[in-house]
């Protein structure tokens, strides 16, 4: 992981090309995306699947703008009855997520019946701190702002681009107030529209 400083903020570039360092986690009873950590980019192959990739920060970051350099060779095939990110239309062609740290814990028997990839995460906050939200910039296929995540109140929906073919997925986006950040979540998914396609990453710079 490199940072660059400037007189008055760092850029942190996540590594890309290889995988050490990046947790590739999965859902229950769903297919793994496949990936492929190339000297240029990383490669998310997505054929009906979904699985997050993600990465611990050396320390609790304040990031205040994200950037993220990427293209797709194709898109979700979204139900166009059906808002994005709704049940059952759940597929984003990216989301590149913020963890940041917080004061969630989740109790004994919270952890007794909670996805392993959520007791994951908590691995990676610093010393187990705790989870604040995740917090999802998309790039999607309909317009949209800030919202909750289909799946609860801990994560939330941002859209920072809208494509409507495949191509250009890159964006730049200001982040007011900035977040404390603990790890980045990388995602591309194809499971509730039974979707093929796959997604070249070529950056994602935080700035603090």
């Amino acid at each position: 992981m490199k940072r660059r400083s400037a007189q008055l903020f760092t850029v942190v570039l996540l590594p890309l090309n290889v995988a050490t360092g990046w947790r590739h986690e999965n859902y229950s009873g769903m297919k793994k995306n496949e990936l492929a950590f190339t000297p240029e980019a990383l490669v998310i192959r997505v054929d009906s699947s979904s699985s997050p990739l993600l990465r611990a920060l050396p320390s609790t970051t304040k990031v205040k703008k994200l950037e993220v350099e990427a293209t797709a060779d194709a898109l979700p095939h979204l139900d166009a009855t059906k808002p994005e990110g709704e049940k059952g239309n759940d597929d984003y062609v990216l989301r590149v997520g913020l963890i940041t740290e917080g004061d969630y814990r989740p109790s004994w028997a919270e952890r007794i019946f909670a996805p392993r990839w959520i007791l994951n995460l908590l691995e990676l906050t610093p010393d187990n701190a705790g989870l604040g939200k995740i917090h999802f910039f998309n790039v999607s296929q309909r317009d949209g702002g800030t919202e909750p995540h289909a799946n609860g109140a801990r994560m939330e929906n941002r859209t920072v681009k809208k494509v409507s073919a495949p191509g250009d997925l890159s964006f730049t986006t200001t982040i007011d107030p900035a977040l404390p950040v603990a790890a980045v979540w990388l995602h591309a998914d194809g499971d509730d529209t039974k979707s093929k396609f796959s997604v070249t990453i070529k950056k994602v710079a935080l700035t603090e």
